[in-house]
C-alpha cells in the first residue's frame, strides 16, 4: 500500500533532522526498504552511509602535502590513521605510495 504523501512529508521531515532508515522505519511501522524507496521517490537526497566525518583541520592537508606520513598527520590531529586518511582523501589529496619519496 503506497505512503500518503503528508506520511512521506513527515519521513522526510524526520530524516532531514538525522534519523535512520531503520529508526524510521521502526517509528512508523514500515519496512526499511519501504522507508528508503519512498525518501527517493520523493527526491529527497539521501546521506551517505557510516559514519561522518570530522571538519578536515586547518593545516591538515598542508601537513600532509609537506612530507608528513599519514600516522604523523593522525597523531597531530587526534585521530586514527583511518580517520586521517579518510580525511584527506575527502579533500581529494592524492596519497604517496608506502615508502614513497616526499
Amino acid at each position: 500500500m503506497p505512503l500518503e504523501p503528508d506520511e512521506i512529508a513527515k519521513l522526510a521531515a524526520h530524516y532531514a533532522k538525522g534519523e535512520s532508515f531503520k529508526s524510521l522505519a521502526a517509528r512508523y511501522s514500515l519496512g526499511y526498504s519501504t522507508v528508503r524507496a519512498a525518501l527517493i521517490d520523493a527526491n529527497v537526497e539521501i546521506r551517505p552511509r557510516g559514519p561522518r566525518l570530522p571538519a578536515t583541520p586547518a593545516g591538515m592537508v598542508n601537513a600532509y602535502s609537506d612530507g608528513r606520513t599519514i600516522h604523523q598527520v593522525a597523531a597531530m590531529y587526534g585521530m586514527s590513521y583511518g580517520q586521517a586518511r579518510r580525511v584527506l582523501l575527502a579533500e581529494g589529496v592524492h596519497l604517496r605510495g608506502r615508502g614513497a619519496a616526499s
